[in-house]
């Protein structure tokens, strides 16, 4: 008479092993001489002969294939040198931006101050510290190829509540 713990390993050796059978059995049928050719050949017969559209699922063997998305961007004709200490944040109390507005400088960069090469694009995250008054947000870069500099309007800030 076996043990309960030798039973229960015994157990599961023998379902472990019925398990691994049973994929060898089903790899070996996927892997077969070619008898399950028409079924593919169907298969890749349905398939566009135009070019697919983005997010279109195209019928393959193994199931569909699909491009989700894509982004074209413009990256620069010449090599440029880029900084992310050009960006600075600013405060408003009005809806307008104004030079005379408070400033936050870059706190933290995911990137370094670099090349970019032609063609080439970069993304980064760019952390300041931000009043929670309410003030209207606004980033500025200052590219020194080009007069002004550009500002993009973020909105307004939360307000953090006052003691109770």
């Amino acid at each position: 008479m076996l043990k309960p713990v030798t039973a229960t390993a015994l157990v599961a050796v023998v379902c472990a092993t019925a398990v691994a059978v049973l994929g060898a059995y089903f790899a070996a049928g996927m892997v077969t001489d070619g008898r399950r050719a028409p079924a593919l050949q169907h298969g890749s017969s349905v398939a566009l002969d135009l070019p697919a559209a983005i997010g279109q699922d195209i019928p393959r063997s193994f199931g569909v294939a699909a491009v989700e998305g894509i982004t074209k961007m413009a990256g620069p004709t010449a090599t440029v040198h880029y900084s992310p200490a050009r960006f600075t944040l600013h405060a408003t109390r009005g809806s307008r931006f104004s030079t005379s507005a408070r400033t936050s400088h870059l706190v933290r960069s995911s990137v370094a101050p670099g090349t970019l090469q032609p063609d080439a694009s970069i993304e980064a995250t760019l952390d300041f510290v931000a009043p929670r008054d309410g003030s209207k947000l606004w980033i500025r870069f200052n590219d020194p190829a080009r007069a002004p500099p550009l500002v993009f309007d973020l909105g307004r800030t939360d307000r953090t509540r006052g003691p109770r």
